[in-house]
């Protein structure tokens, strides 16, 4: 009977709210979106300014005063601590999840509507008012969601692009910080150290197990780094060279093929002499 209720309060329950990331790629998707239905929401009510508000309980705009007390049921809202903001739109995300059961029509109707922004605190995304703004990170918008954004196509935000963005700012974050910035790269210990490199992003899931995606990377940091593994980069070049976007063996949007044509490219025009 309230099957998408405990469905939000585990999604709540399971985010590690000590995780705190901000400016992963998915934030600003995961935001637009967020800001994209709720838009479509506050029009089909049409309400407009002053109290059109991107982040509002949806129960409060649309009327209606649920019979029982949130708050008081769910403890693993008491979790979420100095972030009210966040903690009231788990709230408001757990309120609508109560009226979708209970098969309230409008609720129905925009059943997903805070699925965006639950997905962006469990990236560890979080939200709070400065000013007339809504602040994520180093992200910006007006506490005002406009009609505009109502004509503006849907984000694809399954799960699996939204990994792909975030793994490729991880290689920047995570990998060359806590690696290679402490590495002594030495000529006789080149090779090496590309091995080591190479096992690493074999290992790493933001290359997904694919071949091109690790080889295109590992040449970029041995490149970057003026790290001369040549063995290791006559690989890359050989790999690289061969490859055709149709061969690539995980689901890309189009965005993401371009970027890494471009990066293809970018390492072979590096390599072009060895």
């Amino acid at each position: 009977m309230y099957k998408k209720f405990e469905e939000t309060r585990i999604r709540i329950k399971n985010i590690d709210w000590l995780n705190k990331e901000e400016d992963k790629p998915s934030h600003a998707i995961l935001l637009f979106e967020f800001y994209r239905r709720r838009a479509i929401f506050l029009d089909h009510l049409s309400i407009s300014t002053p109290v059109r508000r991107a982040f509002h309980s949806a129960a409060k705009e649309s009327g209606i005063q649920l019979p029982i007390d949130i708050e008081a049921i769910c403890p693993e809202l008491e979790l979420i601590k100095d972030d009210w903001l966040v903690k009231w739109t788990c709230l408001f995300s757990l309120e609508w999840a109560y009226l979708i059961d209970q098969k309230n029509p409008v609720a129905l109707q925009f059943q997903d509507m805070y699925d965006p922004i639950i997905e962006l605190f469990k990236r560890g995304g979080r939200v709070q008012y400065h000013h007339a703004d809504i602040i994520c990170g180093r992200l910006g918008r007006s506490r005002i969601p406009s009609s505009s954004l109502s004509s503006y196509e849907p984000k694809d935000i399954r799960n699996e692009l939204l990994d792909e963005m975030d793994n490729a700012w991880y290689y920047n974050q995570i990998l060359e910080k806590n690696y290679l910035l402490n590495l002594t790269i030495e000529e006789d210990s080149a090779e090496k150290i590309a091995a080591n490199l190479l096992e690493q992003l074999r290992d790493c899931k933001a290359t997904l197990g694919d071949s091109v995606i690790i080889q295109t990377t590992l040449g970029e940091l041995l490149l970057k780094n003026k790290i001369h593994a040549y063995k290791q980069l006559r690989i890359v070049k050989t790999e690289l060279e061969q490859f055709k976007m149709d061969d690539l063996k995980i689901l890309l949007p189009n965005a993401e093929k371009e970027d890494l044509s471009f990066r293809i490219k970018r390492v072979l025009t590096s390599l072009k002499e060895i």
